[in-house]
């Protein structure tokens, strides 16, 4: 079973925002989970449920109530100095660092931009480190980074962030 998330909830929309360009990193990414959701149903190999939006605690209480769970992602849009020009998947586990490299190769793939990095996290974030199943989260861009922002004003960037993603999923699930 996929479990996807979209980071963050709308009181608390989230630091990968960029008001100039009406990018909210809430929004952003129920967009690109609704993309992932509509891949999965395409597929029909695999079994899902949305992680209910809601606090962060929330979210890892219901988590950890799931069973058979193959797999935990949460999306996310990253900020720092405006000039940083990757995407990245966070990891803790050996399991979750494959996972990480699937879906960055189909991320090189499928978007404009080329560095992505898997980031084994030195003081974990808690969806990673409170959460039973193999968690990743993905960061497929840099809202503060203009050039990164503005792709998310194409209208079918969400579907292929979305499917890049879930093709990385897809991938670590045949192959695991």
């Amino acid at each position: 079973m996929i479990l996807i998330s979209a980071g963050h909830y709308p009181r608390k929309p989230g630091g990968g925002c960029n008001p100039a360009l009406d990018i909210n990193e809430h929004r952003e990414c129920v967009g690109i989970v609704d993309c992932i959701e509509a891949e999965i149903k395409r597929d029909s190999r695999f079994d899902y449920k949305r992680v209910p939006i809601g606090t962060l605690s929330s979210k890892v209480k219901w988590i950890n109530q799931q069973q058979d769970v193959d797999i935990s992602v949460e999306v996310h849009l990253n900020a720092f100095n405006g000039e940083a020009d990757y995407g990245c998947s966070l990891y803790l586990s050996e399991k979750g660092k494959r996972a990480a490299g699937f879906i960055n190769e189909y991320m090189q793939r499928y978007l404009p931009f080329r560095k992505f990095h898997k980031m084994p996290m030195e003081r974990p974030l808690a969806f990673l480190k409170d959460t039973r199943p193999v968690s990743v989260i993905v960061e497929p861009l840099f809202a503060d980074n203009g050039t990164m922002a503005r792709y998310l004003l194409h209208p079918r960037s969400h579907d292929i962030i979305g499917r890049a993603i879930y093709l990385g999923i897809k991938k670590y699930l045949l192959l695991t």
